[in-house]
This record gives structure tokens, C-alpha cells and sequence, in this order.
């Protein structure tokens, strides 16, 4: 588990699907990203470098 959430992507389009795998894997492996910034930086490299400049420019401090 701890590697799938270091290596987890979006797939195709379906952001849902991959919202919900990071929040599950997250709360298997809490210790794994525990500062809040660290996990969104996680979580941001997870998407396509198409898409990660639009969210970073955003600036975001949380996940929700």
C-alpha cells in the first residue's frame, strides 16, 4: 500500500477515481505523508504535467 500511494496516478480523466484511492491509501498509511503540505504535494504529483500547473498556481493548502 505504501507504494502504490507513492507512485499513484490520475488515470485517463477520472479524478474521482483518483480522489478516492489517495484518501483511502491515506487513511491505511497515515504515517507515510503526515504534514498537511507534504500530502499535497503528494497528491499534486499525481497528476499530468498538463494539469499540475493549474493546481499549483492555485496555491493549495489542503485537499478539500
Amino acid at each position: 500500500m505504501e507504494q502504490e500511494l507513492w507512485t499513484l496516478t490520475l488515470k485517463g480523466d477520472d479524478i474521482d477515481a483518483y480522489n478516492n484511492r489517495f484518501h483511502e491509501l491515506d487513511l491505511m498509511c497515515p504515517n507515510l505523508v503526515p504534514k498537511k503540505k507534504k500530502k499535497v504535494k503528494r497528491y499534486i504529483r499525481g497528476f499530468p504535467e498538463r494539469i499540475k500547473g493549474n493546481i499549483t498556481s492555485s496555491k493549495p493548502s489542503t485537499l478539500h
